[in-house]
């Protein structure tokens, strides 16, 4: 695998995207179960939510990297985030706006936004401006989803991606309370475009939205482990 972690890491809410819409339906009790799943319910019953996510880079079974994330937000009362990202080793980013920064900081507070970031060598940079209402929209919309061009996808609402899955519905189970779905393929899986083997489990509420994810790659040197929990107040 060696460098190709990053590709895999940018890309693991989207797995698999090929050969997941040959079954046209899905089983009685999951599809009324994923049925419910919209985006506006979704947003409305999630104002508040804490992430707490872990990226780790094995190399001949030794920490090579690592990428850590804590990100708050409140959108019921008042306008407000706060997000903390610590980055090490080969995980941190080479390329684009993000390249070198092994420390962001990120605080919303209404309109008000401060950044505070510091890359390889050098000191921390603080800044501040002053949103205007629909970047600030903007900022808290992300947590959710990125685009509706296909479907409310790239956030953490995983509702329209998983409708999709029908081809995936032997993997998908509801617990007996009927609260929460899970999709795990927990026998690793060969990705031959990455050449790697892996594995994922998704467990999303009656909404959609994330509460656990887990993903598993490797290859004769490298893994790659990221999980993440969501609590919504």
């Amino acid at each position: 695998m060696r460098k190709r972690y990053l590709l895999i890491l940018l890309t693991i809410l989207m797995l698999p995207l090929s050969g997941c819409d040959i079954a046209p339906t899905f089983p009685e009790d999951l599809d009324a179960f994923i049925s419910h799943f919209n985006i506006d319910r979704a947003i409305n019953n999630h104002q508040k939510g804490t992430l707490n996510y872990l990226s780790t880079v094995l190399e001949n079974d030794v920490e090579v990297g690592r990428s850590l994330k804590t990100y708050t937000y409140e959108i019921n009362d008042k306008f407000s985030a706060h997000n903390v990202e610590i980055m090490e080793g080969s995980l941190i980013p080479t390329t684009g706006s993000d390249a070198n920064i092994i420390y962001l900081e990120e605080t919303l507070d209404n309109l008000n936004f401060k950044t505070i970031y510091q890359k390889k060598d050098e000191v921390k940079v603080e800044t501040a401006r002053v949103l205007t209402e629909n970047e600030r929209n903007l900022y808290l919309q992300d947590f959710f989803y990125t685009t509706n061009a296909n479907g409310y996808n790239g956030g953490y609402y995983l509702g329209d991606w998983l409708k999709a899955r029908a081809a995936l519905a032997n993997y998908m189970s509801i617990d007996d309370a009927k609260e929460t779905l899970t999709l795990e393929l927990d026998d690793f899986i060969f990705d031959e475009q990455n050449d790697v083997w892996l594995t994922y489990r998704y467990v999303v509420d009656k909404d959609g939205m994330i509460l656990d994810y887990y993903f598993h790659a490797y290859d004769e040197m490298t893994t790659l482990t990221t999980e993440f929990t969501i609590t919504y107040n």
